[in-house]
């Protein structure tokens, strides 16, 4: 009788740790962020957007839950996650297309591989701004 409950207890436990776990990367670190901030640098001039979208953080987390790599490329820009006007996590990004294409949200020696949503956000979010100015 006593293993019997052992057993229940033990898949129990298991079952909430398992529920417990938010991430298996970093979207944990901004699945509360209420805001973005973005920095474009593009030939020495420098682009600010700002943005309280949910489904663009969602973007995010799903960014840095995916696989992390070591890939090195030059910094296009910084984005700077937000909760209530507290740095959350801040990272570099390249969204650089072409032959050797570098699209990769980095921090530290981490980088994490653009989704096609976060990829093609950051793209038209800097040639709205180019266009703008």
């Amino acid at each position: 009788m006593k293993l019997k409950y052992f057993i229940i207890l033990f898949f129990v436990f298991m079952f909430f740790c398992s529920c417990s776990n938010e991430s298996n990367g970093l979207g944990y670190k901004i699945k509360k962020a209420d805001s973005v901030t973005i920095l474009f640098n593009e030939s020495g001039n420098i682009y600010k957007h700002s943005d309280t979208s949910k489904s663009l953080i969602a973007n995010f987390i799903k960014v840095l839950d995916g696989k992390v790599g070591k890939r090195k490329c030059s910094v296009m820009g910084e984005i700077a996650f937000y909760s209530k006007k507290k740095l959350l996590f801040e990272a570099g990004f390249s969204f650089a297309g072409g032959k050797e294409g570098c699209q990769y949200l980095m921090a530290g020696d981490s980088a994490w591989q653009l989704t096609y949503n976060t990829g093609m956000y950051l793209g038209e979010t800097l040639a709205d701004l180019k266009r703008d100015k």
